[in-house]
């Protein structure tokens, strides 16, 4: 699982982020991430980022 917050998300705020990502408990492996300055839509706000952080799960988990 993989998890990317912004520190300006008003909708979900990382607190509350931080909170759910605990609930994962059957993940073996979680990654959370917080971006600064990331709006709710991290898309728009931190595109590199975001695609970044895409291609660094897909290439990890494409060999298994």
């Amino acid at each position: 699982l993989s998890y990317i917050q912004g520190t300006q998300d008003k909708t979900y705020p990382p607190a509350l982020a931080s909170e759910h990502i605990k609930l994962f408990t059957s993940s073996k492996d979680v990654k959370f991430d917080v971006l600064e300055g990331g709006c709710h839509y991290l898309t728009a706000s931190h595109p590199i980022e975001v695609g970044d952080a895409l291609k660094e799960l897909v290439t990890k988990y494409a060999a298994v």
